[in-house]
């Protein structure tokens, strides 16, 4: 073994240096060589496109010793450990072999994507990583913030309040990671939905079960019909995502290079630009030494029927795409391109009702607008059958979670002029609520019920 050497190629987990690891790194390379007479090689390769690069090796035959276990390959152009785990472990007392003194319930061949196709062992931990919310407590505590923050629309919310305090809610870049760590626990909180459905594979790919759902059980799902990325709840996993990204995320993310595996848009973090980002337990030291505040860190906030709903029903009125599927009364259509919204005070709505020898073109100025709570404004329609002259109202919609996943939308519209007009506008607004309960039961579940006055 004394005079190997060995070339370990992967991207850099630690620092945002290029060319190293780290110092610590380094001074553990260096002390294997003193205790065992081998030579560790270091090639660091970018975050973005390490993969990639790796993947090519792989497949062309030309790969290093070592490298990150990230990159897609075949089994046969890996070495099978198999055998070298099983063998006793010289570095400890006791003859116990190398796969028994890792934690058996992080990696072991019960646990869900650890063996290959083969049922063979291709690699080996290199950094058990747990992927948690890294906060800036001085940040918090300015903008009135209580960790750790339980639900995702109280998230959303949190968002807006240290967008007032002056900082950047989340800290995001253009990395792998940037989008992968916040998605990864919005679609498994939803996709329990069908975890016993799915789950018809072990760990090896025979039949039965896994304490996770495996690629197996989403491609069997896949084949059979019974998993889809056009399953409402997989949509909703994605609007969720994209609602966390517009409401608190870096703005122009997409232009900033992700440095470090330890976490996503650290700059900013450290530089307490931002208050929030993602990060893994193993980059606790170096993000705490590089920021000069206290941070603490929390799990990703709980995604539950009761505030999801209410986001989905307040959603339905200002997504301009939803609200073309149901608003008008039956008869009438709404048509996308005609629609305009700007959910914001001083904001405004406009879009043209149609119907058989009608054209009716609304404008709206929103006055009160608290997300997922509150829509007000003025409301000018014009071409209202019956109506001499432009209608001009009052409109204010309140949405309230009722809990067991109902929502209490009350709406108030007026004043009118004469009865009819206000008979024929709730007459209206009745009609479009039958196919907005549609819309709502088929964009996440079939648990979904709103309820309205």
């Amino acid at each position: 073994m004394a005079g190997t050497t060995i070339t370990l190629e992967g991207p850099n987990q630690w620092t945002q240096s290029g060319s190293s690891f780290g110092r610590p790194w380094d001074q553990l390379v260096a002390e294997f060589k003193k205790v065992t007479g081998v030579t560790v090689n270091t090639d660091v390769l970018p975050l973005a496109t390490f993969s990639g690069v790796e993947s090519a090796q792989l497949a062309a035959g030309i790969a290093p010793d070592l490298v990150f276990n990230q990159a897609t390959y075949q089994p046969y152009m890996v070495v099978p450990l198999n055998n070298y785990l099983s063998q006793p472990d010289p570095f400890v007392a006791g003859g116990k072999s190398w796969l028994s003194e890792f934690d058996q319930s992080a990696f072991s061949a019960q646990v869900t994507g650890v063996l290959d196709a083969k049922g063979n062992f291709d690699w080996v931990p290199f950094n058990l990583a747990g992927i948690a919310m890294y906060y800036n407590k001085s940040a918090f505590r300015r903008a009135g913030i209580t960790a750790p923050i339980s639900t995702f629309s109280q998230l959303i919310g949190d968002c807006g309040a240290l967008a007032k305090a002056g900082y950047t809610p989340m800290a995001m870049d253009n990395s792998v990671i940037g989008t992968y760590f916040p998605y990864r626990p919005i679609l498994d909180q939803l996709i329990q939905k069908q975890f016993s459905e799915l789950n018809h594979f072990t760990v090896t790919g025979a039949p039965g079960t896994a304490p996770e759902l495996t690629t197996k059980d989403l491609v069997w799902g896949i084949a059979t019909g019974k998993f889809s990325a056009s399953d409402p709840y997989v949509k909703e996993s994605v609007v969720l995502l994209k609602q966390l990204f517009d409401s608190c995320a870096t703005k122009n993310w997409s232009g900033i290079t992700g440095l470090s595996g330890d976490g996503v848009g650290l700059p900013q973090f450290e530089s307490g630009r931002a208050a929030m980002t993602f990060a893994v337990n193993l980059g606790y030291g170096t993000i705490a030494a590089s920021a000069h505040f206290p941070i603490g860190s929390m799990p990703f906030p709980e995604i539950t029927t009761a505030t999801t709903e209410r986001e989905l029903v307040y959603r339905a009125f200002t997504d301009p795409g939803q609200l073309a599927q149901w608003f008008g009364p039956a008869g009438c259509s709404v048509p996308r391109d005609s629609i305009e919204i700007d959910a914001r005070p001083g904001g405004r709505l406009r879009f043209v009702m149609t119907a058989p020898d009608v054209r009716s073109p609304v404008d709206a100025m929103f006055t009160d607008v608290a997300e997922n709570e509150l829509l007000a404004g003025e409301m000018e329609a014009a071409g209202v059958p019956g109506v001499a002259g432009p209608l001009r109202v009052h409109l204010r919609l309140e949405f309230h979670d009722e809990g067991n996943g109902k929502t209490r939308l009350e709406l108030r519209q007026g004043p009118f002029a004469t009865v009819q007009p206000g008979a024929d506008t709730r007459s209206g607004w009745e009609s479009s609520f039958t196919k907005l309960d549609t819309l709502l039961r088929a964009s996440l579940a079939p648990d979904l019920g709103t309820r309205r006055p």
